[in-house]
């Protein structure tokens, strides 16, 4: 009984520890099922109110966020140049949210993770 008590305990803190807070940058699941960067503005019942980099605004439970795990390698789309089409690259090189993407069809460009997705 005890030991179980305790693998409670350990997955509840565990739970506890990735619940984002206010403030936080997150990846969120939008209506078209990928995850786009954004900024939790407040906790709600089950999920946050994300404020996502393009200015939409939406509640989303904690099963559709997470942390933002880019990283070098990563794949994701990316909209390129800005012109509302998004293809499919890799992160190639990383400054903080300044990303270099290497898009499958041999075109680059430098850009923010603002401007990018994945699943």
């Amino acid at each position: 009984m005890r030991k179980s008590m305790v693998i409670f305990s350990v997955l509840m803190c565990s739970v506890a520890a990735a619940a984002p807070k206010a403030g936080d940058r997150v990846l969120a699941v939008w209506g078209d099922g990928f995850f786009y960067p954004g900024r939790v503005q407040a906790l709600t019942d089950g999920g946050a109110s994300v404020a996502f980099d393009d200015g939409d605004v939406a509640n989303v439970p904690f099963d559709k966020l997470r942390a933002i795990d880019w990283r070098v390698g990563s794949d994701v789309q990316c909209n390129f140049k800005n012109q509302g089409k998004y293809y499919p690259g890799k992160i190639a090189r990383m400054d903080g949210e300044t990303i270099a993407i290497a898009y499958a069809d041999g075109d680059s460009e430098t850009a923010t993770i603002s401007r990018c997705r994945s699943r």
